[in-house]
């Protein structure tokens, strides 16, 4: 059998001292054959204890001992612990410990001093030979042999344990760093537990009166300490307060706050506070700390204490306090638990704090929008509703209880068109995720309720992200039913007044058109006065026909005569008909239109109409020699149609009420003739077909008006 050198090496060392002995050895059967079967057992690859057992047995069977066993230190506990024993009873092999003054005394195994032990005595072993195991300059443990009947252990013996020894030496160094590692792997699951139980506690609730007990609890049985205190400090006056206490009264606790408020007191509590630092006081008889902290401490039976603070974004926001009623210095271990513990109830009292600001904003905007006469509500991305005021509740008639729970069901509302609120506003949600680019834009549109008999004005803005995504809509809404019944009477006023003008003008047009043929080509004073009246009465007749149609739009009276429609050769005729118009203002109007665009339902009066309007306000507002374009295109289940100029373009603040009806623009305005009218219908057609309008203009640098008609397959769907 081959064996390791170093160990034959140790083992012919150790016995070298006895070769004047060796009959007396080979009597005993103490060989280097002996000693190398339990080098061979020490370096086999079973585990460290297992090899000791073995070791043990080659050696009782070689000295003749009848009992024995082998010590190990135990680094965690300072003792000496029996690790492999032969002939011993399991109560002595786990209760016989050893604690000597120092790890490094080879006396503290001397034989009598082993037979003297209680447990030795129990077992009435009557002699003994142990030899220390030394590894890396310490007493590691120690071989001990029991028992050897004929005349008991002698010299020989002796230097065969110190031979044993020496082989163990390495085994039992393998099995203490084994234990080191097992017990810093322990110590760390225990920290990782408790500091799991600690965060479970703590993320239980945002109510610290709740939460913070139990959390201080599980951290003082994790460190095995006697009481705790949790103090809060205000963010606006910035006195401290006490939240928690256990295992002092609370009296006592109070007055540690109050004491830490008095500037001119001085204590533990205001000097963690004011430094922002730890203190950790093991002894508080002898650390150098302010007198009444020692004073009360002498009072209350505190002798150690650790106090830490709670941070939040850099400021102290409260103070952590342990305390034991006797002095030992908190391990690494602990430390380190105490440091995790600190960030976990400064996360608490953080969230604590937060929630708290969030409720009282949440309250003052409550009262803020309870108090304000427009209706609010908001909406979030799946269509619920988060908030509804009280104003909202007054002119719809449908109480915030009914609103939150069943939704757009329980309010109904729609606007001239029939279109339900809820659609409106799953449209002005949709458009707002189509622009991203746009954080603040907002959508407008009037529903009427029949609960209440009124017209609302309602205007839904989205509310993004950092990212830009929509979270939530929010729908503000004005009460504009006295508004739109002076409109109404206006309108009938318009409308009535229109009709009656109308038949008049036309007889006024008729007549001017006869005297015309009669005088023929007379450039006098007489054909000059016929011309003015009838172009002022081509221009009255216009200005009745819009506001009829303006009229009939808001009314949703006008006639819509739908039909399905080529969309190219409608577009094409609707800009050829204006050429004649856009060549008196020096400018140019070409159509774009993609070919093989499928059908739209509509009436084409009416989209000529549209386009009409369109290019004669951008032809209004281009330069002589400048371009008007009419593109057509397909836009997903719409048919696009821009009308593009390279004019004055309009100023960003004038947008929002281009759309507005006698909205008339200043600025770079060309001279010809305008109601304010158009842009007003050419919207109404447009909502009237089921489409959308839009403009995106820069001064300077010309403006683009955009309408979108759905498609035949679309509009039927409809």
């Amino acid at each position: 059998m081959d064996e390791p050198p170093h160990i034959i090496h140790r083992a012919r060392s150790a016995l070298s001292a006895s070769a004047s002995r060796q009959r007396h050895s080979q009597r005993h059967g103490i060989t280097i054959a002996a000693v190398a079967r339990a080098a061979s057992a020490a370096s086999s690859a079973a585990a460290p204890i297992a090899r000791l057992q073995s070791l043990l047995e080659e050696a009782l069977s070689a000295s003749g001992a009848r009992r024995g066993c082998v010590f190990a230190h135990d680094r965690v506990t300072g003792t000496y612990g029996i690790v492999a024993h032969c002939g011993l009873r399991e109560d002595t092999a786990s209760g016989w410990k050893l604690a000597p003054p120092t790890i490094s005394d080879p006396a503290f195994f001397a034989p009598e001093r082993l037979l003297a032990d209680q447990f030795a005595q129990s077992e009435r072993i009557g002699s003994a030979v142990a030899s220390p195991i030394t590894a890396r300059g310490t007493v590691a443990g120690a071989i001990c042999l029991f028992d050897r009947p004929l005349g008991g252990f002698d010299i020989d013996d002796e230097d065969f344990v110190v031979a044993l020894a020496a082989v163990a030496a390495g085994v039992v160094a393998e099995l203490s760093e084994r234990r080191e590692i097992e017990a810093v792997a322990a110590r760390y699951d225990e920290q990782l537990t408790a500091v799991n139980d600690l965060s479970a506690a703590l993320v239980g609730g945002t109510d610290l009166a709740t939460v913070l007990p139990a959390a201080l609890q599980t951290l003082l049985e994790t460190l095995g300490a006697d009481g705790g205190l949790v103090f809060e400090r205000s963010a606006a006056s910035g006195e401290a307060a006490l939240v928690c206490s256990i295992g002092m009264p609370s009296t006592d606790a109070a007055s540690l706050a109050q004491r830490a408020n008095d500037s001119r007191a001085d204590s533990i509590l205001r000097r963690t506070i004011s430094s922002g630092s730890a203190i950790f006081a093991d002894d508080l008889t002898t650390d150098e700390l302010p007198e009444s902290s020692r004073r009360l401490a002498q009072r209350l039976g505190i002798r150690q204490i650790a106090s830490l603070p709670l941070r939040d974004s850099g400021s102290v926001i409260g103070v952590l306090q342990i305390f034991n009623r006797f002095s030992r210095p908190f391990s690494p271990t602990e430390r380190e638990t105490l440091r995790l513990a600190q960030g976990q109830f400064a996360i608490a009292l953080g969230r604590a704090r937060l929630v708290d600001e969030i409720c009282d904003q949440k309250n003052t905007l409550e009262r803020v929008l309870a108090g304000t006469a427009d209706g609010v509500y908001v909406i979030d991305a799946k269509g619920r509703f988060l908030l509804w005021n009280a104003a909202a509740a007054r002119m719809t008639g449908v109480g915030p209880e009914e609103a939150l729970a069943i939704g757009y069901e329980a309010i109904g509302g729609a606007d001239r068109q029939g279109r339900s609120l809820a659609d409106l506003d799953r449209r002005a949600f949709e458009s707002a995720i189509a622009d991203p680019t746009k954080r603040h834009n907002s959508f407008s549109y009037e529903v009427y309720f029949d609960a209440t008999s009124r017209w609302v004005a309602v205007s839904a803005s989205p509310l993004r992200d950092h990212a830009g995504s929509i979270g939530a809509m929010v729908h503000a809404f004005r009460d504009v039913t006295a508004a739109r019944e002076v409109e109404q009477m206006k309108s009938e006023f318009i409308s009535t007044v229109s009709h009656e003008l109308r038949t008049p003008l036309t007889s006024i047009k008729g007549a001017t058109a006869l005297l015309f043929d009669q005088i023929g080509n007379d450039a006098g004073t007489t054909g000059e006065l016929l011309e003015m009246v009838r172009n002022n009465s081509e221009r009255l007749l216009r200005l009745i026909n819009d506001l009829l149609d303006a009229t009939k739009l808001e009314a949703g009276k006008l006639a819509i005569r739908r039909r399905a429609v080529e969309p190219k050769p409608l577009l094409e005729r609707a800009v050829a008909s204006m050429a004649g118009y856009a060549e008196e203002y020096g400018v140019i109007v070409r159509a774009d239109v993609a070919s093989g665009l499928a059908p739209i339902v509509a009436d084409p009066d009416r989209v000529e109409q549209i386009v009409t309007n369109l290019v004669s306000n951008a032809v209004k507002f281009s330069h002589r020699g400048d371009e008007v374009v009419v593109r057509g295109c397909v836009d997903g289940d719409f048919l696009k149609v821009d009308v593009a100029d390279c004019g004055v373009g309009i100023a960003e603040d004038d947008l929002p009420r281009l759309f507005e009806r006698f909205t008339q623009l200043e600025h770079g305005r060309r001279t010809g003739p305008g109601t304010g009218l158009g842009l007003a219908i050419s919207k109404g057609l447009v909502e009237a077909h089921g489409g959308s309008i839009s403009v995106s203009s820069r001064l300077g640098a010309g403006s683009t008006f955009t309408f979108a008609l759905p498609f035949a397959k679309r509009a039927e769907d409809k």
